[in-house]
């Protein structure tokens, strides 16, 4: 009999240590959260499924050797090959089925989350304005603006009270016109960016999201 699986973490629980129990950007928020709210970034209130979630769901699918029996015959360099095994392999996991205590895990966790955070995530299907800092004029307080560009912002999403879930509506042409966002919040996120990269000792990809009051 197995041990009783974590299926859910909370993200101000693990660090960067803890990729291979929650993959790189579930343990790149909690160390986020960890290490860099005294430098007033906030990270969303989230949680994590775990790694070790997904291979139970595997193996009680019955589909772990299905999957993996079919790597040694990929041929990573013929795009016909992996289209044939990559969509054999999701035809596998779309018709497998969560067990019940995952999604009760899971219910329960994004119940507590909605009553925290209501903010709409874009995940890139809106091109956003553009901004090019010069990252030396940050530490000065005298941010250097090399290059600005209205993005196509055709429309946003933003939160439907009524429905208690997020709704895509259309951006007037005058809106599409403008930028979003002033040098001011962007010098901020500059500075935010500075102090992430200084702790990771490395570039390091961002996303953002702004909460509307």
């Amino acid at each position: 009999m197995r041990s009783t699986i974590q299926n859910v973490i909370g993200l101000h629980q693990p660090g960067i240590s803890d990729i291979a129990t929650v993959g790189e950007k579930n343990a790149s928020l909690g160390e986020m959260t960890k290490n860099l709210t005294k430098l007033h970034l906030k990270v969303p209130p989230g949680f994590a499924t775990t790694t070790a979630s997904h291979k139970e769901f595997l193996i009680e699918n019955q589909i772990n050797n299905k999957i993996y029996g079919r790597l040694p015959a990929l041929d990573a360099n013929n795009l016909k090959s992996l289209r044939k095994v990559s969509g054999e392999i999701q035809k596998l996991i779309l018709n497998a089925n969560f067990s019940s205590s995952f999604i009760n895990t899971v219910t329960k966790e994004y119940n507590i989350l909605s009553k925290k955070y209501h903010g709409p995530l874009v995940q890139g299907k809106v091109n956003p304005d553009e901004f090019y800092v010069y990252k030396p004029s940050i530490p000065n307080n005298k941010p250097t603006f090399l290059q600005r560009k209205v993005g196509n912002k055709a429309f946003k999403v933003i939160y439907d009270k009524n429905s208690k879930n997020t709704k895509t509506v259309k951006n007037t042409k005058s809106m599409q016109k403008q930028f979003h966002i002033d040098d001011v919040s962007v010098a901020k996120l500059a500075r935010f960016a500075i102090a992430i990269e200084k702790h990771y000792k490395k570039p390091i990809d961002i996303e953002w999201a702004h909460e509307s009051k």
